[in-house]
């Protein structure tokens, strides 16, 4: 009689996944519902939204997705999940906020300063955001979660940013750098600063080639 070799039993295999889907459900609610009391915060600077307690709910609720479901499998399915999550919200704030901001402000001598400037904000925006998805970006990165998120959240918001502020923005950015760059005075601080702004994005991932552009690395910094 033949016998038949035994499966090593990991902790996937007690996974209920039910139980999963449901907490998943409820965690993205409750993202959402903390997404709109930190635009209330930030946006109509109301303190009483966002507060400790809203934060620290929201964290705990999130980190027991994971230590409540324990195993690379189930790990690595709400690792994708909160990611794709991510670029949700990073998407909505950007269309909804940066570029209406920078709209009125396309054809002016200071739009790359403009840039810079939401930029700012966006990381007060993103400083509050990622507070809940902390363990996504530690665990998905783990190599036996496989590589669900290649680089962090913070260099994962800022590809986002600059793709989309430069697909909206790109004819007037290019116009303008090329002025500078045609002209023999020194650049302006803030001119420097933005090339290497779209520099170190393009350093931190590998999914773009706007670094390459030729009038932002051609303009001249001496």
């Amino acid at each position: 009689m033949m016998r038949t070799k035994r499966r090593a039993v990991s902790d996937d295999d007690y996974i209920n996944w039910k139980k999963v889907k449901i907490m998943l459900t409820e965690a993205m609610e409750l993202i959402d519902t903390s997404i709109e009391k930190i635009r209330k915060k930030l946006d109509e600077n109301n303190d009483e939204e966002w507060t400790q307690v809203d934060q620290m709910i929201a964290s705990i609720t999130v980190n027991k997705l994971f230590s409540e479901n324990i195993g690379p499998k189930v790990w690595n399915y709400l690792s994708r999940s909160l990611c794709n999550k991510y670029d949700c919200v990073l998407k909505e704030r950007i269309l909804g906020k940066v570029i209406p901001s920078l709209e009125g402000k396309k054809n002016d001598k200071s739009l790359v300063k403009e840039i810079l400037e939401e930029w700012a904000l966006f990381e007060i925006y993103l400083n509050n955001v990622q507070i809940m998805f902390k363990p996504a970006d530690e665990l998905g990165r783990l190599p036996t979660v496989s590589p669900i998120l290649p680089w962090s959240l913070r260099a994962r918001s800022k590809h986002n940013f600059c793709i989309r502020v430069w697909g909206k923005f790109s004819c007037e950015i290019d116009h303008l750098l090329n002025e500078m760059n045609d002209s023999s005075e020194r650049l302006h601080e803030d001119s420097i600063k933005f090339v290497l702004f779209y520099y170190e994005m393009g350093q931190a991932t590998t999914a773009t080639d706007i670094h390459t552009n030729r009038s932002l690395v051609c303009v001249r910094l001496e």
